[in-house]
């Protein structure tokens, strides 16, 4: 098998997906093990994730697609803002308040009706 996948250019570790990917026949076997009976394990969840991922990323081209279409949608939705936006501009003209800019522009309090000091 490692003559056949280096062959490939293949430099993953993931043999369960390389077995399959160069046509080794899978058998289920089922079996039951036995408790560890010294040490303890160097594989925690935090190890697993990186040939998880590797796993998922290396043997499909789901997650390409999957960004790939995330970013379709995206550039839609931009396109579609950018439209109304530009309609809602060119039918109402640009909307412009009486006074100042924002909260942070200073208040005239003799400009505003009802008070007084």
């Amino acid at each position: 098998m490692y003559r056949r996948t280096t062959a490939e250019g293949e430099v993953g570790r993931n043999s369960k997906a390389l077995s399959s990917w160069i046509g080794i026949k899978k058998i289920e076997f089922l079996y039951d093990r036995d408790l560890r009976v010294a040490g303890k394990t160097k594989w925690n969840y935090r190890k697993l994730i990186r040939p998880a991922i590797d796993g998922i990323i290396s043997f499909t081209t789901m997650p390409l697609q999957l960004a790939t279409h995330c970013g379709v949608l995206t550039l839609l939705a931009a396109i579609i803002y950018a439209i109304v936006i530009i309609v809602r501009t060119l039918v109402r003209g640009i909307d412009v308040s009486g006074r100042g800019g924002g909260p942070a522009a200073p208040k005239n309090p003799v400009a505003e009706p009802g008070h007084y000091r």
